[in-house]
């Protein structure tokens, strides 16, 4: 296990800092140090700004398809959903859709292939007072049948994912409650990353809770006391407090540490994890995460931990394409014997305003004992965001 994290530190600091970067989180490129720049939630996801999508226009999407006597300030003026002038100036609607191709076992006999709409959802985000002090937002989003319960009864299909109220008391302190994701680590887009299946804080993972949180030049701080989703049976919902800080290491340089506690009737978690997030001059960032999850199954009176790493590096071509390599391993007490790894090389492009194309592929070493080669999978997504 040891040799595993020195090589994939190793490859941290050598590989990543060769060609610039972009990425969601990595908006600290630019100097945006926290996520609430460009989003209402101060932690990433859900609907943009109306500076967040001048940002995605002016300065992330590329102008393949944009005449050259229109300036950025223009673009970033088209940018809103009900066009400029906007005329309901305290409502800011907003649809997303995110579709993936998926091609398992490429380089095997097994080979299959499938399209999946991950995401259609509508966002409605009201303004109440002045600089966005007070907020409202809801969403109704689509989220497919997942494959193990596919042919079952009663599966809903449509739900809300983002339903809260923001109140921001000071520039630098506000508090939010309602549903919302869970603040922990680094919120990567990337659904089936260690870093978030094993933490079980994925797509559709969210909480209801009360969030806390303050913000200034040295340090970020986020707590989050929460008592589940309210439409999960209540023998399931998870109960418990989360917390992340992260301190300005430099303009562009974040370390940040996360735990959490929670438990429901059947199952008891706290996982704690150290995360980096670096930009390395213009657009070029870094991203690392490091954790651990221990889960009790209450009834079995078993307990397992799993222990994760994370280095994604997303490393800009030029303005509107990047290239991304994710770097992951897992080691976890019921196969102390072996350490699961796998990279994806992949490609991210923003041909323009409101278009992302993503493609990545997963390779995924198998076990020497076997002596087999190891698993491709294909993922190609495209993304729209109106």
């Amino acid at each position: 296990m040891k040799r595993f994290y020195v090589a994939l530190l190793s490859v941290f600091f050598t590989l990543p800092w060769t060609r610039p970067s972009f990425g969601y989180p990595n908006f600290i490129s630019y100097g945006y140090q926290s996520c609430m720049s460009c989003h209402y939630n101060p932690y990433g996801n859900g609907p943009l700004t109306d500076y967040g999508r001048a940002v995605a226009t002016s300065e992330i999407s590329s102008r393949y398809f944009v005449d050259e006597k229109v300036t950025d300030e223009e673009l970033a003026k088209r940018s809103s959903f009900l066009g400029h002038p906007n005329p309901i100036e305290w409502l800011r609607p907003s649809l997303n859709y995110r579709g993936l191709s998926l091609t398992s076992n490429l380089s095997g006999t097994e080979r299959s292939t499938r399209f999946v709409n991950m995401d259609l959802s509508m966002s409605l985000v009201a303004k109440l007072l002045s600089s966005d002090s007070l907020i409202l937002v809801g969403q109704i989003a689509y989220a497919p049948t997942p494959i193990a319960l596919a042919g079952s009864q009663n599966i809903k299909n449509y739900r809300s994912r983002e339903f809260y109220a923001g109140y921001r008391i000071t520039k630098n302190f506000g508090v939010y409650g309602g549903l919302m994701d869970k603040v922990f680590g680094i919120r990567i887009p990337d659904h089936i990353a260690y870093s978030r299946t094993l933490t079980g804080l994925n797509q559709n993972d969210q909480t209801h809770g009360i969030l806390f949180h303050f913000v200034n030049k040295s340090l970020e701080l986020g707590i989050q006391p929460f008592i589940g989703n309210l439409v999960q049976n209540i023998t399931l919902r998870q109960k418990g407090v989360t917390t992340q800080v992260e301190f300005t290491a430099a303009d562009t340089t974040r370390l940040g540490m996360s735990y959490l506690k929670s438990e429901s009737e059947f199952t008891a978690v706290q996982m704690a994890a150290t995360h980096l997030r670096t930009g390395v001059g213009h657009a070029n960032s870094i991203l690392a995460e490091f954790g651990r999850v221990n889960r009790q199954l209450k009834t079995q009176q078993t307990t397992e931990v799993n222990d994760y790493a994370m280095t994604q590096s997303q490393l800009r071509i030029t303005r509107g394409a990047w290239a991304i390599l994710t770097l992951e391993g897992k080691k976890s007490t019921s196969d102390p014997n072996h350490v699961a790894t796998r990279i994806a090389p992949g490609i991210q492009i923003f041909p323009r305003q409101n278009i992302e194309v993503r493609a990545d592929a997963y390779i995924t070493p198998n076990s020497t004992a076997n002596n087999t080669p190891p698993q491709c999978d294909l993922a190609a997504q495209l993304h729209l965001w109106f």
